[in-house]
């Protein structure tokens, strides 16, 4: 199999599903924010069109996770968007790795 094969079908998956994980992972936070939380204001659409969605959302899921830690409630959704992060970001060093090992 080539390498530029491998790229695609190890590197994007891995990427693709991080990117989801994440997602998921903000949009549970924010919402738990909204419900909880009345100091919570979601960040602007200007934000968002210019900065992006994960940029925007790894300051909610902290705060989700240190009010989620005091009282005493498990953290899932921020753990799935910080290892979503790592996932993609493993995906993409995977995919450009590969993608320059074949580039011969």
């Amino acid at each position: 199999m080539r390498t530029l094969d491998l790229a695609l079908y190890l590197g994007l998956p891995l990427m693709i599903g991080g990117l989801i994980a994440w997602n998921i992972g903000a949009e549970v936070a924010k919402a738990w924010l909204r419900k909880n939380d009345s100091s919570y204001s979601p960040p602007s659409a200007m934000a968002m069109m210019f900065i992006g969605g994960l940029f925007t959302s790894i300051g909610p899921v902290k705060s989700y996770a240190q009010q989620r830690r005091a009282l005493g409630q498990p953290t899932g959704a921020a753990t799935a968007f910080w290892a979503g992060i790592a996932t993609s970001l493993g995906g993409m060093a995977l995919f450009f790795l590969l993608l320059f090992a074949g580039a011969n």
